[in-house]
């Protein structure tokens, strides 16, 4: 809906070097859903190596 907005947080380990080479997978994914009308905030954490449908791709994958 058009009074809501969603932001995908994604936190990562910075001890490891690889950071900068794109090669850190995400430790912790949350998604932020913020009612405009209301001012109502709901978190959604979606665990790590989850097997899911994902559009365009012909079997379930792991998000990482």
């Amino acid at each position: 809906p058009d009074n809501v907005v969603n932001i995908l947080l994604i936190g990562i380990d910075t001890r490891d070097t690889d950071v900068e080479n794109g090669l850190q997978h995400g430790d912790v994914q949350i998604i932020v859903s913020i009612n405009k009308d209301d001012g109502s905030i709901k978190l959604t954490s979606i665990l790590r190596d989850l097997y899911v449908t994902i559009p365009g791709y012909k079997s379930k994958n792991r998000i990482l």
